[in-house]
């Protein structure tokens, strides 16, 4: 099986719809890079889970956190997403959650995330990125400071979009059991 090629359009924080291809690392490229996502997620999954009260809500939330991670869609995570808005999660509105832990947790794991600069280009070394009216797709490591500055909604996009087409079912087994044996 060769590597694998997904396309997904992202809007950009000006409302514009751009392309992006994104290609998996290869394996051992890709293995050596696991270790530091694994470890800028586990925490935050536990801290998000440590916010919320029962286990059918947490199980709820899971899933929201997988669907988030499958849909390259962190305002899947946002305190509106798990309070019910639109998401299926109406029964965490019936549920105590504690609010300062789980805006804790989602600032925790936008911090780590953003602050590692290398592993953001890392993570989008083998992405490419077409906006409206450009002739070619171009490495997004390449034009990051340009395409980025002022665009960061796009950019954490951007970012759970590789994450996703690198790691998504060896993270959603991990942490949320689906797709497989833990």
């Amino acid at each position: 099986m060769g590597r694998q090629r997904v396309e997904k359009s992202i809007e950009s924080d000006y409302g514009e719809s751009i392309e992006y291809v994104c290609h998996q690392h290869p394996g051992l490229e890709g293995a050596r890079l696991f270790p530091r996502v694994l470890k800028l997620l586990s925490g935050a999954v536990g801290d998000l889970m440590d916010a919320l009260d029962t286990k059918s809500i947490k199980a709820d939330a899971g899933k929201l956190a997988s669907a988030a991670i499958e849909e390259g869609d962190p305002s899947l995570l946002s305190p509106s997403s798990l309070l019910g808005g639109g998401s299926g999660m109406g029964a965490l509105l019936d549920a105590d959650v504690d609010m300062a832990k789980l805006g804790s947790a989602l600032d925790a794991l936008s911090d780590k995330l953003m602050v590692d600069d290398r592993l953001i280009l890392d993570l989008l070394k083998y992405t490419r990125r077409r906006g409206p009216g450009e002739s070619g797709a171009k490495h997004v490591v390449d034009c990051f400071d340009t395409i980025y500055q002022g665009n960061y909604g796009e950019l954490v996009q951007a970012v759970w979009f590789a994450l996703d087409t690198n790691y998504g079912a060896a993270i959603r087994r991990r942490f949320f059991s689906q797709g497989g044996a833990v």
